[in-house]
């Protein structure tokens, strides 16, 4: 994608991306969002015509999962149920409805009552159906714990990236307007970079209405070292480069105040997608920013938060 100065200039560079502001607010307690997610998928992959309620379905409302612990080490009657759920007997008649229509609950008569039982045959199919979900899952979270460092201070991000390109070629690429709109920004925008100690790296989005984002450069040591401030207080970025064999090797480490509110805020998340767009920027094939990419990632450090919470 070809890229001018702007106003004839030779610091600064307007990129025309994908346009949106991606303002996310997460809430980490999204186990309904998920169990629902996962329903439309099990839904279309797995389940075909067993029933018109999935699985998922049934188990994505609290109080059916309420229902299913209930009678998870024995039979229990609607009156039991009433009595331990603390909710009206039409209700929970529905719900004992939804969980039969999933193939859950089996129901017997017994004289005047109906007891209803667990039916674990569906949870064990769909737990053979999440395994590779879950060993996904487990393989990001490990990889973020080796790169997310919580300190007194607040915390430490590191990313780490093996490029099969020369030093100068990487370094260009972090330091030059016309190379950092290939991979770093989401959206189009015009960016000065004057690189020296005191300097400022600027972001401005010509296309909407949104803050100027404005780095003081800190240090400078082409090409193995550039460190700047970041938008938080108290938070910096520094970017170390390595000549290897096989090209370059980059360490990118953001420290902030408040690793929570960084991941809250999108700024980790954002990071780490935009050094996945790096190595094809490199090669000469910038990708655009992908919405439904970044926002699979922001539910996996979510994952990471609820497991530091």
């Amino acid at each position: 994608m070809p890229c001018a100065p702007v106003n004839g200039g030779t610091g600064a560079c307007r990129r025309r991306g994908i346009l949106g502001l991606l303002i996310a607010e997460t809430s980490y307690e999204s186990t309904n969002f998920l169990l629902n997610m996962l329903a439309h998928i099990y839904e279309q992959a797995y389940v075909g015509n067993m029933t018109s309620t999935t699985v998922l379905e049934a188990i994505a409302e609290p109080t059916r999962r309420r229902i299913l612990d209930a009678i998870r080490d024995g039979e229990r009657s609607v009156g039991d149920l009433v009595e331990i759920i603390g909710m009206h007997q039409p209700g929970i008649s529905r719900h004992l409805k939804v969980l039969r229509d999933a193939g859950l609950v089996e129901v017997r008569r017994d004289a005047q009552r109906r007891l209803y039982r667990l039916r674990a045959q569906p949870l064990m199919e769909l737990d053979q159906w999440l395994e590779p979900y879950r060993l996904e899952w487990s393989n990001r979270l490990d990889n973020l714990e080796r790169h997310l460092e919580r300190t007194a201070d607040g915390g430490l991000v590191r990313f780490e990236r093996f490029l099969a390109y020369p030093i100068q070629e990487v370094w260009a690429a972090i330091t030059l307007p016309e190379r950092l709109g290939d991979w770093w920004p989401p959206m189009a925008a015009e960016i000065t970079v004057d690189l020296r100690e005191g300097g400022r790296i600027v972001f401005e989005w010509p296309d909407l209405d949104f803050p100027t984002m404005e780095f003081e450069i800190t240090r400078v040591e082409a090409p193995t070292l550039l460190e700047h401030k970041h938008t938080s207080p108290g938070s910096w970025m520094r970017w170390e480069l390595e000549e290897t064999d096989e090209g370059t090797r980059l360490l990118a480490t953001y420290s902030v105040p408040d690793i929570d509110m960084a991941i809250d805020r999108g700024d980790v998340v954002g990071l780490h997608y935009s050094l996945d767009r790096l190595d094809p920027a490199l090669s000469g094939n910038p990708v655009g920013w992908d919405n439904d990419a970044f926002q699979k990632l922001l539910a996996t450090y979510a994952q990471e938060r609820l497991g530091n919470s």
